[in-house]
């Protein structure tokens, strides 16, 4: 929506960027009925809630209804985009629809090896100047992967499998495999996002020139993740319910407004900068080339 778009331009609007996430999440939290803090051991399994259905736990079910839809309204406006910049590069390139690639061939010929190229950061190293960049660029992209990949378990085991294996709406045991990926990958995600906060704060003091809110914005979001990701975790286990559970609304709060915001970060840059790569090998390839013989 343009209305999100223009508030994410302005370090003004910082206030309202935030309120907008955080009153949600409190209307729903208000209206699960678990605005309070809960006794016995600390679960954020219990954040908005229990009740006795056992195959969904309420928690389970208010975060589906408020992350959900903010991912699937980053995921619309980023197709949006990437379809929109997609047909002006075919327009550039004198490249006919009728000469598209299946859906199969453009992502095993073009889409994955630009994926791969991005992972390798091949382009980073080949320029000495974005070599420190890459230094944080890496374990920042890991580490989403990592967290990607934890987050898709517990879908997975929470909305599905949990189903008819009520006990894996728990908390994951600090041995758990999956409980150890989410570890690491907090930890790398903090990594890289300080470094690449440092290198964005080294370029500004030598260039004399101040960053943009928008050159910073989505480093104070990836920040506000994994701080208040590791804070909540560390509370929970030193036993403290009131700093736990602030944390992790906190966390909820900054994690929707990663996904509320992402079509209108630099985020969205890595997305546009992969299909611009695909489309790279698309307008070198017979595709484009037999459009242009004739």
């Amino acid at each position: 929506p343009a209305g999100l778009a223009r508030l994410a331009t302005a370090a003004k609007n910082l206030p309202l960027l935030i309120g907008i996430p955080a009153a949600i999440i409190l209307i729903m939290w208000y209206i699960s009925g678990g605005m309070h803090l809960p006794t016995g051991e600390i679960d954020f399994g219990h954040f908005f809630g229990h009740w006795d259905f056992k195959y969904l736990t309420k928690t389970t079910m208010f975060i589906d209804l408020i992350m959900l839809p903010a991912a699937g309204l980053a995921v619309f406006s980023a197709y949006k985009g990437v379809t929109s910049m997609w047909k002006k590069m075919c327009e550039g390139a004198n490249a006919s629809p009728e000469w598209r690639p299946s859906c199969g061939k453009f992502m095993n010929d073009f889409l994955w090896p630009s994926v791969k190229e991005i992972l390798s950061h091949d382009r980073f190293n080949e320029c000495g100047v974005n070599k420190d960049r890459a230094r944080g660029h890496k374990p920042l992209m890991y580490a989403f992967i990592g967290l990607l990949i934890v987050t898709t378990y517990g879908f997975i085991s929470k909305d599905f499998i949990g189903i008819f294996v009520p006990s894996l709406h728990g908390p994951l045991h600090l041995y758990d495999p999956f409980k150890i990926l989410a570890n690491v990958s907090a930890i790398a995600l903090i990594y890289g996002i300080f470094i690449l906060w440092g290198n964005r704060s080294n370029e500004e003091s030598e260039s004399g020139k101040q960053g943009t809110f928008y050159d910073w914005f989505l480093i104070y979001e990836i920040a506000a993740v994994g701080v208040t990701g590791i804070l909540a975790e560390l509370s929970r286990l030193a036993g403290l319910p009131f700093l736990a559970y602030l944390f992790y609304f906190c966390h909820l709060v900054s994690v929707m407004m990663l996904f509320l915001y992402m079509p209108y970060t630099k985020f969205a840059h890595m997305v546009y900068r992969t299909f611009a790569m695909a489309f790279e090998r698309y307008r070198d390839s017979g595709f484009a080339n037999s459009v242009k013989a004739d």
